[in-house]
C-alpha cells in the first residue's frame, strides 16, 4: 500500500519556487514542466486514493457489500432448493483516480470510455441457459424482502473526503469564473450543455455530459455499435477541445494545489495514514472473502 507519509515534504508552494518532488528539482519563478505537473499529480492521486481507496480496496468493498446483500436471498434459495451463488459484477476495473476534478481543475484527456471498455470487458451473465418456472418462482419468492444497506468501506472516509473536496474548491475559486472555459469550448464546437442539458459547467459539466451520453460498451467478442463509435468520436473531440481550453488555468491550478495538499495534510496526516490502513484492512477481509480479483 502506497503511503501518504514520504510525500509531506516533497511538494509545496512557496513564494518563488516549488519543490516538485523528492531531490533537487524545483520549479523557478513558476516555470514548471509536465514533469512537475505530473508530480504534483501523482501526490493528488496518493492522498486521495489513501483516503477513498484505490481500484482494488473499492472493489473489495463492494464485493463485500454484495455478498452481505444477497446473503438473505442466496440462503432462501437453498432452503427452496436451488444452489444459487451471489453474482458479482465488477464496477471499478479499469478505474483511475482523477484526483483533481473540479470545475478548471480535472486531469487532462481522460476519456471515459477507457473504464467502460474495461467494466464491459469483465462483464459476464448472470445466469446461463434456462432456470425453469419453478426456479423462477422460488427467486420471486425470496426476493420480495429488499436488502437493507450495507456500509463495508472504512468509517469516517466521507469525512476527509469532503475535506480533500473543499481544499480543491479553494483552488477553483482563485482560478475565477469559468465563463472563459465555455466560450472556448462553444468555440470549438462543444456546447455540451445544450447537447446534453446538464446545466453544470468546467470539467465537472463536460464529465457529467459525457457520462450522460454515453452508450453500453460492446463487451468482449461484441461489435461496437454505430452509437458507440459515434460516442468515440464525439469524446476524442471533446478530450482535445478540452486540453486546447483548460490546460494553462489547470496547470495554474496545480501549482496552486500544491499548498493545500500541504495544509491538508498538516492537519488530517495522522487520520489520512489511519484510513489508508483501514482500507488495506478491507482488501484484506475481500480476499479472505473470495473477491475475484
Amino acid at each position: 500500500m502506497v503511503k501518504v507519509r514520504p510525500f509531506l515534504a516533497c511538494v509545496s508552494v512557496l513564494s518563488l519556487s516549488l519543490v516538485a518532488a523528492c531531490g533537487n528539482q524545483t520549479i523557478e519563478n513558476g516555470q514548471a514542466t509536465s514533469a512537475d505537473y505530473a508530480a504534483i499529480e501523482a501526490r493528488a492521486d496518493n492522498i486521495f486514493t489513501s483516503i477513498g481507496g484505490t481500484a482494488l480496496q473499492r472493489e473489495a468493498a463492494h464485493y463485500l457489500a454484495v455478498n452481505d446483500m444477497n446473503a438473505a436471498f442466496v440462503n432462501c434459495m437453498d432452503e427452496a432448493g436451488y444452489r444459487v451463488a451471489s453474482v458479482f459484477h465488477p464496477i471499478y476495473t479499469g478505474w483511475e483516480p482523477n484526483s483533481t476534478e473540479g470545475l478548471w481543475m480535472g486531469e487532462l484527456n481522460r476519456p471515459l470510455s477507457t473504464h467502460a471498455l474495461a467494466v464491459a470487458a469483465s462483464s459476464r451473465s448472470e445466469f446461463e441457459g434456462d432456470r425453469g418456472d419453478a426456479y423462477d418462482k422460488a427467486a420471486r419468492n425470496c426476493g420480495e424482502d429488499e436488502p437493507a444497506p450495507v456500509v463495508t468501506e472504512p468509517e469516517g472516509w466521507l469525512d476527509l473526503n469532503t475535506k480533500y473536496a473543499i481544499a480543491l474548491n479553494k483552488v477553483d475559486e482563485q482560478l475565477g469564473p469559468i465563463d472563459e472555459y465555455m466560450d472556448c469550448m462553444k468555440r470549438a464546437g462543444m456546447d455540451y450543455q445544450k447537447l446534453s442539458g446538464t446545466s453544470t459547467g468546467g470539467y465537472q459539466g463536460l464529465f457529467l455530459a459525457l457520462q450522460g451520453m454515453m452508450p453500453a460498451a460492446p463487451v468482449a467478442g461484441e461489435t461496437a455499435s454505430a452509437e458507440w463509435t459515434a460516442y468515440l468520436e464525439f469524446e476524442a473531440k471533446a478530450m482535445e477541445a478540452d486540453a486546447s481550453c483548460r490546460a494553462k488555468k489547470y496547470h495554474e491550478g496545480l501549482l496552486l494545489l500544491a499548498s493545500e495538499l500541504d495544509a491538508l495534510e498538516s492537519h488530517s496526516g495522522d487520520a489520512i495514514d489511519e484510513i489508508s490502513r483501514q482500507w488495506q484492512d478491507v482488501l484484506d477481509e475481500g480476499r479472505r472473502a473470495g473477491v475475484p480479483l
